[in-house]
């Protein structure tokens, strides 16, 4: 992933969802198969932020997650996801282990994450889901890059994306949509 300068958990961070899960990385950025394939334990946390939108904050273990919350000592996550155009799901094709979610960022690395329950890898799979934002610019981009590798049929759809102003109206009430499924699964009482 990127790298961050690691500046801490502020008032504007807000926690939606935390637990322990075990985290393989498939695929690196770029979608190179990942040198590190084994499952580590970690301490995963949901995180939005107005500024950047939500991740997925990886902590060695809850000790670390709770001393970064209570600002005792700030440690930083041993990795953050942006979850900005990020495509979660159950993978039909990985059956050496039940109750797994994959995880594709937008930058092409691929996770895989194994709760312990159906319960809880239904809980994570709603909530990333309804907290993963598709970028407004994400289909022109898309077809932009189509035009230059197709030629002048893709640059048609490309310009009537760019001057469509649907497309942000759509990508808006598709994140209305996500909040209140959000507000659904929050209001529920979760255990950890």
């Amino acid at each position: 992933m990127a790298a961050a300068t690691w500046v801490g958990l502020s008032d504007r961070h807000e926690v939606l969802f935390h637990g322990p899960l075990e985290r393989k990385q498939e695929l690196d950025d770029g979608g190179r198969r990942s040198a590190s394939r084994s499952w580590k334990p970690v301490y995963a946390t949901l995180v939005t932020d107005p500024v950047s939108g939500p991740a997925l904050f990886l902590f060695r273990d809850k000790q670390d997650f709770s001393a970064t919350v209570q600002a005792a000592d700030n440690r930083p996550p041993v990795m953050v996801i942006p979850l900005v155009n990020a495509t979660v799901e159950i993978p039909s094709t990985y059956t050496k282990r039940k109750h797994v979610i994959r995880l594709t960022a937008a930058t092409e690395a691929e996770f895989l994450f194994h709760t312990e329950s159906t319960e809880l890898q239904n809980q994570w799979l709603g909530i990333l889901k309804a907290v993963a934002i598709p970028n407004a610019n994400a289909n022109t981009k898309a077809a932009s890059s189509s035009r230059h590798r197709k030629g002048s049929d893709a640059g048609e759809t490309a310009d009537h994306l760019e001057d469509d102003p649907s497309a942000a109206t759509s990508a808006q009430a598709q994140s209305q949509k996500k909040t209140s499924v959000l507000d659904k699964l929050l209001s529920r009482k979760t255990k950890f």
